[in-house]
Formats: structure tokens, C-alpha cells, sequence
């Protein structure tokens, strides 16, 4: 018995280390699952990368993501009507309580779906079946139609792009020199050391 104890040990270690790891267990899920393994949303976007996190507590549970087109494009999806947005982001909550069903999780997770880039971010809360995106989505979707991207930062480099970010407040002149100003002012949740933060409430609007 005394021999079998280290091993037994030895197994529940590596077996919670690899539990640990979700967002690696729930992408092979999805790569073996017949309903997700194309990673296709309704809008016709593909999944291209995921993070499932949750606190230390098993509670909160956030799956971040990232999306592009068929021709590449990665940043098309955040400027897509909000009725949209928020049928993807059912669709992925889907996935997640799909496999979470598979793991036997129990079920009294909180849930969020968000989208984020180094500027927006979008959060989909699906306990409350509400969708947070930022209140200036007006100026980044402008952004997009005029120079196809909404990155600030992309700009400098674009003919009146300083013209533009200035224009829009997101950019302003110090000392004779641009400067961006292009804080995430809108809702954003994460993990963090195993714990559950948000930030940004009161600078989105909600669908």
C-alpha cells in the first residue's frame, strides 16, 4: 500500500494539472466535436483562436476570443451590426456549455463571451443575455470604411489618418508631435491571477 500511494499521488497531480489547463482541453474539444470543429459562427466568421479562463473558485468563467473572414480580415467582425455580434456570441457560449457538460463541470458558472482588440472590446454576459460594446463603435466603424482597419495606431502610417484620430479624439497634439489617445474605454472582464476583475462598465452600451 505504502508503494501505491506515490503513484496514486502522482496521478491526481498530473491529472489536475491537466484539468488546469482548460482553454488547451476545450480547443481539442472543439477540434474533435462534429457541431464546432469548423469554428464557424453564424455571420460566417472563423474562430482563430480561443482562451477559456475561469477564477480560482470554478465560478466566474470567461472565453475570450478572436475571429477573421475568409479573406483575412480580422477586424470586419467588431464593426458588424450588435444583432449580429450577439448571435456569434451565443453560439460560442454554446460551445463552452457544451463542453463543460462534457466535463461534468457543475453548473453553477457564471458565464461571459468577449471579443477584444488592443482599443474595443466587446463583452457578452450570457447569464443576463446582454452584449456590452463601446460607446464610440460609431468612430471605429467610420475608421473601418475610410482606411479598412481600427487600429489608432494603424493610421499614422495612412494619408490623413493623424487628420482623422485627432478629429475623433483619438489623438491629440503635444509638443509639436501626435500623440494617440485611444484608451479600452469600454466593458472588459478577465482572470487575473486566478481572480475575476471587470473594468470600463459605465463606457459601453448594452444590446
Amino acid at each position: 500500500m505504502k508503494k501505491l500511494i506515490p503513484i496514486i499521488l502522482t496521478m491526481l497531480i498530473l491529472l489536475t494539472a491537466c484539468e488546469a489547463n482548460i482553454s488547451d482541453s476545450f480547443d481539442n474539444y472543439l477540434e474533435k466535436s462534429d457541431t464546432y470543429s469548423n469554428k464557424a459562427l453564424p455571420s460566417g466568421a472563423m474562430l482563430t483562436n480561443c482562451n477559456l479562463n475561469q477564477d480560482s473558485n470554478k465560478y466566474y468563467t470567461v472565453l475570450n476570443f478572436n475571429v477573421e473572414f475568409s479573406d483575412g480580415d480580422s477586424y470586419a467582425w467588431a464593426t458588424l451590426p450588435q444583432k449580429e455580434q450577439k448571435e456569434d456570441m451565443k453560439f460560442i457560449a454554446d460551445m463552452v456549455m457544451d463542453y463543460a457538460n462534457s466535463r461534468d463541470w457543475d453548473n453553477d458558472y457564471y458565464l461571459y463571451v468577449a471579443f477584444e482588440t488592443a482599443y474595443v472590446s466587446f463583452v457578452y454576459d450570457y447569464e443576463t443575455d446582454t452584449l456590452y460594446y463601446p460607446n464610440n463603435i460609431g468612430v471605429y466603424r467610420l475608421m473601418y470604411k475610410d482606411f479598412n482597419t481600427i487600429d489608432p495606431q494603424e493610421l499614422l502610417n495612412k494619408e490623413n489618418g493623424e487628420e482623422f484620430l485627432i478629429e475623433h479624439s483619438l489623438a491629440k497634439i503635444k509638443h509639436k508631435k501626435i500623440e494617440l489617445y485611444a484608451p479600452r474605454a469600454t466593458y472588459m472582464v478577465y482572470i487575473n491571477n486566478s481572480r475575476f476583475d471587470q473594468t470600463g462598465f459605465e463606457n459601453s452600451k448594452t444590446y
